[in-house]
């Protein structure tokens, strides 16, 4: 028999509270046993959808969210964002062609939905429609004029097709209104980075010091784009406000960048580990959301013991504890992290952590001191490749470090590991370019 519609609406109500926390298998318990009383309810499956897609499944998600919209109630104005969310769960997949006849869908319902707009405008530049990209972004800011969110994106997209003066007027607009957005206002001055008109965004980062003269993204991205005396690595300020920023969307992002670093990191382990030997306790150095730890449980369950997870991010911390896959997860900077686990690890793993660390030396002592004999160690970083460039680590003007191969090798084998071995790999794509990473297998002494 049906729930009563009071006590379905309470429990969908319990499902998000539970949902926003994080705690998806609870979640997911009180949205099945809704789903079963009711297997048509258009909110439950809507919910469902989400549920999915926090959980991975993103092919589910979007069949949930379907199911939802053919149930939806006609004339309904909460059917648009149905629509929104069905496009964004398709944008993160890959699916572009059908995102955006997602977010299109939403918009015959209601034109002047600028939230979609500005998705769409994010769509059309991931197709490499730049010319669309602008006029839906103009779009968003003609709907909400005062959206310091919807100009940011304008400036983007217009700066990224080449009209820079009108893109940087647009900047302008949104710091108006947004002066304290950090997010917003680094995600434009990178787009000028990539396009390589560093001095333009330097001079912006000087405006935005003078405004600010702490902000810790400013800071550490104006010594990027300065490339003078830069420092031996970002402060922990930075990285705490750069990952808390994109904690949420930080999946969905590198999805649409192809990032590959955990793969590489848990496949390299493939080949390095000997037939039946146990990694009792194993440590993932800035763990993010999981994504390493997600997939170390799903290849290597059996010889993995006790997981834990560090970073310097709360909202990658959280992002992390939903996943359900450590056992412990800390807040700390990994050096001193591993100063106080000596001889602790069978094997540390990190994937794209130390490109926010230049001199690598310090790491080195501290990590190899806390692996026990023979144990493993695993890592990622961006690769200087340019044959002519002998330096031993460079911060590069996207505001993060490269490292020579040979410069790993000697660093870690001065600090006691018995071998060593880099290979070059593509980490993701930027800017429609790859990035070369170092993928690194040492072993400490037996």
């Amino acid at each position: 028999m049906s729930a009563p519609p009071l006590g379905r609406r309470a429990v969908l109500e319990r499902a998000i509270v539970e949902l926003h926390a994080g705690r998806l298998a609870a979640a997911d318990e009180l949205l099945s046993g809704t789903l079963n009383d009711d297997p048509d309810d258009h909110d439950t499956l809507h919910l469902a959808g989400i549920l999915r897609h926090e959980q991975r499944a993103s092919a589910e998600a979007a069949q949930f969210i379907r199911a939802a919209i053919a149930r939806w109630p006609a004339g309904d104005a909460a059917l648009i964002g149905v629509w929104n969310n069905l496009g964004n769960v398709l944008l993160e997949s890959g699916s572009l062609a059908d995102a955006a006849d997602a977010y299109r869908a939403g918009l015959a319902l209601d034109p002047d939905a600028a939230h979609t707009w500005g998705n769409l405008a994010v769509l059309y530049r991931r197709m490499h429609r730049l010319d669309d990209a602008v006029a839906a972004a103009r779009q968003a800011v003609r709907i909400e004029p005062a959206s310091a969110n919807g100009w940011f994106t304008l400036s983007r997209m217009l700066i990224e097709s080449g009209a820079v003066p009108e893109g940087l007027r647009a900047n302008a607009e949104a710091i108006a209104r947004a002066p304290t957005d950090a997010f917003g206002r680094e995600q434009v001055l990178r787009s000028l980075v990539l396009l390589g008109r560093r001095t333009e965004a330097a001079e912006l980062y000087r405006e935005w010091l003078r405004d600010d003269p702490d902000d810790p993204v400013a800071r550490h991205q104006l010594a990027a784009c300065e490339a003078v005396e830069p420092p031996a690595r970002a402060s922990d300020a930075y990285v705490e406000t750069v990952f808390d920023q994109f904690a949420e969307s930080f999946d969905a992002k590198l999805a649409m960048l192809d990032y590959r670093a955990p793969a590489l990191v848990v496949g390299a382990l493939a080949a390095a580990r000997p037939e039946d030997t146990p990694w009792t306790v194993v440590a993932d150095l800035g763990c993010g959301t999981g994504l390493v730890g997600l997939q170390l449980r799903e290849k290597h369950r059996s010889h993995i013991g006790r997981l834990v997870g560090i970073d310097l991010s709360v909202g990658m911390l959280q992002r992390a504890a939903r996943r359900g896959v450590y056992d412990d997860l800390f807040k700390v900077e990994l050096v001193d992290f591993l100063r106080h686990e000596v001889g602790r690890f069978d094997l540390v793993v990190s994937a794209d952590t130390l490109c926010y660390v230049g001199d690598l030396t310090e790491f080195a002592d501290a990590v190899l001191a806390a692996l026990r004999p023979a144990a493993l160690l695993v890592f990622t970083t961006e690769a200087i490749t340019d044959a002519e460039n002998a330096m031993d680590w460079a911060l590069t003007p996207t505001g993060r470090y490269a490292h020579r191969p040979a410069y790993l090798e000697r660093v870690l084998r001065e600090a006691g590991a018995s071998s060593v071995d880099v290979r070059v790999e593509v980490l993701r794509m930027e800017a429609g370019e790859p990035v070369a990473g170092a993928v690194v297998i040492a072993r400490a002494r037996g």
